[in-house]
């Protein structure tokens, strides 16, 4: 048994083990991602102010 099977079995919520495994793949691209633009933002690369989610909510109409 896998990791996926048991978080799949300690779930209030049925899911497929294989569907376990994509959200970790994505929570881990996310994360990844997320990295990167932080370091992309601190080479200066881009503003850092874009990465601001704070700034970004208040840029909404």
């Amino acid at each position: 048994m896998n990791y996926a099977d048991t978080l799949a079995r300690q779930s209030l919520i049925p899911l497929a083990p294989t569907a376990l495994g994509e959200l970790d793949f994505f929570s881990r691209r996310i994360a990844q991602s997320f990295v990167q633009l932080y370091e992309a933002g601190g080479q200066g690369n881009i503003d850092s102010t874009l990465l601001d989610m704070e700034t970004l909510e208040q840029d909404v109409p």
